[in-house]
């Protein structure tokens, strides 16, 4: 099979485009986390968005459905970290779609408002589309980003279905935006919310803690009938090379201890652990909530965020439609539980403070006596 041709684009240059069966590539090979999106308005006005649901209220979209666009899964991203530089959107109906604007976000400066060079990154755009009766109609266009304006949105591409006469057009429009600038011109982009979301799905997985100094919060929710307890088990570290003072008023050996409704612990006391409530007594049903709040992270060890069903030491804890949440500044880290062997206790969550990082790592092994960090 012979290597496929893409005509390069100039900036601001346009060309005709074949509105059927197209794919969109975003390549690089800088060691950046770029994201591919697509913002659209429709020829009645509608506005909407595709990008990845590691962003919060994230859609991926999908062929069989409007807008018929659909998101690879982030590339490469495993156990929360990027592995390779490539995304792909497919759309396979344009028919509504009277504009699509083509953006890639670097989350990273975006979420921390700085302003990046996307030059730099050597990225570019790929687009593929033909005629679904006409396998020899192909289209094959491709846009460097080699602007060297500052900025953390770059608008690699607007296509404009407005001419039924004449087809589409694609516009290089090759700009790098602030995030600001880039919700006040694009259309739909009003629904992206900087705050990255990570689901750890398969036992195992982990995702590092990107912001140990911001604000933690765990949260268990459910909708399930059944009277959940939230449980965090934890191991504090040891200070080194305290002076007097510190060893004179504080405790620097390594602590265990435990959080749960019987003892919430205090925010303002070491180790800066407390939870809030307890909730789905009596087997309530709804939107329950239990929550932790973590303080000083970066005194923390090791802790174990696990769950136990008030009097049903046989649960099935995958039938509860349960999760935990961990929320982190611009981050959340979902587990979800998904143990199917019965019993009392699961460990749902660790968290592992080490010379790499903090990492959350998906536990969900089932128990019938309480856990301990042994």
């Amino acid at each position: 099979m012979s290597a496929v041709n893409f005509e390069l684009i100039a900036s601001n240059d346009t060309r005709h485009l074949t509105l059927e069966n197209m794919v969109v590539h975003l390549k690089w090979s800088a060691n950046v986390d770029l994201d591919l999106m697509a913002f659209y308005e429709t020829k009645n006005g509608v506005v909407g968005a595709v990008y990845s649901n590691h962003y919060h209220n994230g859609d991926m979209g999908s062929l069989d459905r409007f807008p018929f666009m659909q998101l690879s899964p982030d590339a490469g991203f495993k156990n929360g970290q990027r592995q390779d530089k490539v995304e792909e959107i497919k759309i396979s109906k344009f028919d509504d779609i009277k504009y699509l604007y083509l953006v890639a976000v670097n989350f990273s400066s975006a979420a921390n408002n700085q302003e990046q060079k996307f030059s730099s990154y050597d990225a570019m755009i790929e687009i593929s589309s033909h005629h679904k009766d006409e396998a020899q109609k192909t289209s094959n266009f491709k846009l460097l980003l080699d602007s060297s304006a500052p900025g953390n949105v770059a608008l690699f591409a607007k296509i404009e279905n407005t001419n039924t006469l004449m087809g589409a057009l694609l516009r290089n429009v090759n700009e790098v935006l602030t995030f600001q600038e880039f919700q006040k011109r694009v259309p739909g982009s009003q629904s992206l919310n900087l705050k990255s979301k990570v689901i750890l799905r398969e036992k195992g997985q982990k995702a590092l803690v990107a912001n140990v100094d911001s604000k933690v919060q765990a949260t268990l929710s459910w909708k399930t009938k059944v009277d959940f307890d939230l449980h965090c088990f934890y191991r504090t570290k040891k200070v080194e090379n305290a002076g007097f003072f510190t060893r004179l008023f504080s405790n620097t050996e390594a602590q265990e201890g435990h959080i749960y409704f019987r003892n919430k612990g205090d925010l303002a006391d070491f180790p800066h652990i407390q939870l809030d409530k307890d909730s789905g007594i009596g087997d309530k049903g709804g939107d329950n909530q239990e929550n932790i709040f973590f303080g000083q992270l970066s005194c923390v060890d090791r802790l174990l965020i696990a769950v136990n069903t008030f009097n049903k030491p046989n649960s099935c804890f995958a039938n509860y439609d349960a999760k935990v949440t961990l929320h982190l500044g611009n981050q959340e880290i979902i587990v979800p539980l998904t143990e199917k062997t019965s019993g009392a206790w699961c460990v749902i969550a660790e968290l592992i403070n080490d010379k790499d990082g903090v990492y959350l790592v998906n536990i969900n092994q089932t128990q019938k006596d309480e856990p301990s960090l042994a």
